[in-house]
């Protein structure tokens, strides 16, 4: 039961610190918990990302313009969505 947890909770991005302060194991035993079943451990960038951005990614892909629109953000321009004409 243990085991699963430990597995579950590192899998969703808790660390090993947090992991063993929660079950009261060491850190020692909760990461040969993780190499015994084989689960691959976080790198230090990783792990420092995870612990920055505790949310998820902070990043947001933008949508793929219209031509149209790129037209306007390129010059500078907006549309007024609420009355459908342009304002510069």
């Amino acid at each position: 039961m243990q085991r699963k947890l430990i597995i579950n909770s590192y899998n969703k991005g808790k660390s090993i610190r947090d992991i063993a302060d929660k079950t009261g194991f060491s850190t020692r035993k909760v990461r040969n918990v993780l190499v015994k079943n084989g689960v691959t451990r976080r790198t230090h960038s990783e792990a420092n990302y995870l612990k920055a951005n505790p949310s998820g990614d902070p990043f947001s892909i933008r949508k793929k313009l219209t031509r149209e629109e790129e037209t306007f953000e390129s010059n500078g321009t907006r549309a007024l969505p609420d009355r459908g004409k342009y304002k510069t």
